[in-house]
């Protein structure tokens, strides 16, 4: 007498999980949550790419895009189950962008204003050139000291894509960066003809006083202008910043 085989009944179930926003590139870990017995597994990332492992990482391809993502298993009795989740992982590198303003002065210490415009991240900071950093997402810093600065805004993707903007600030030194140049005569009899050339820091109002009683605000950074009577001049160049309010004087 021969006893009769088992009689085996399977009903596999198929899970998984993953970080379902991540960088492009970067290995990213898929999580196996069936149940069954001996599975065999079929993953189809969504991309053309396969795995049979039970827990595959993948790196997606560069750019932005959904993918949808398929787990087929076998249990140890042919049984199958399968999922699939649509437009499951969204891969995205991180965008870094940001306003700044009060950019430039000639009067520190300067009050510089960012406004944070960055998307697809998962953490940022900001490095503002001068040493200064924060992770505040709208910072104001003050640049104390004359200078070209640099400050810049990093983003970090889930995967560690990195991506930054840039922005650029400049505190002038007016004894550094004005000059006023006049001439070539400066001596003459009764009265003189004086040609001026200016050198200033851009987007900077001035007034030219040719030390005489009289100025001119035109702005122009060449010019002439004739002295008619016998006198001791002192040409001067008031620079204005409107941002702070200062005016600096710089004597020829």
């Amino acid at each position: 007498f021969s006893s009769p085989a088992d009689l085996i009944v399977t009903n596999p179930q198929v899970g998984f999980r993953a970080d379902t926003f991540y960088c492009p590139a970067a290995p990213l870990p898929f999580v196996d949550t069936s149940s069954g017995a001996g599975l065999i597994y079929l993953w189809e990332f969504g991309d053309g790419t396969t795995s049979t492992l039970q827990h595959p990482q993948h790196s997606y391809p560069l750019g932005d895009a959904d993918y949808s993502v398929k787990l087929k298993i076998t249990d140890i009795s042919g049984c199958q189950d399968s999922v699939l989740k649509t437009d499951y992982i969204k891969i995205r590198s991180p965008k870094a962008a940001f306003d700044i303003i009060d950019t430039t002065t000639i009067c520190p210490p300067l009050r510089t204003g960012f406004t944070f415009q960055g998307s697809d991240y998962q953490s940022f900071f900001w490095d503002f050139g001068d040493g200064g950093s924060t992770t505040a997402m709208n910072p104001n810093h003050f640049y104390s000291d004359y200078g070209h600065f640099i400050p810049k805004l990093y983003l970090t993707g889930p995967g560690g894509c990195i991506d930054s903007a840039e922005a650029s600030v400049t505190i002038y030194d007016p004894m550094a960066t004005v000059q006023l140049n006049y001439g070539p005569v400066t001596t003459a009899c009764n009265s003189l003809n004086v040609d001026f050339s200016i050198t200033i820091p851009p987007n900077f109002k001035f007034t030219l006083f040719f030390g005489d009683g009289t100025a001119d605000s035109s702005q122009a950074t060449t010019l002439s202008h004739f002295y008619s009577r016998p006198s001791f001049s002192l040409p001067r160049i008031v620079i204005y910043d409107t941002i702070s309010g200062c005016e600096v004087a710089i004597n020829g």
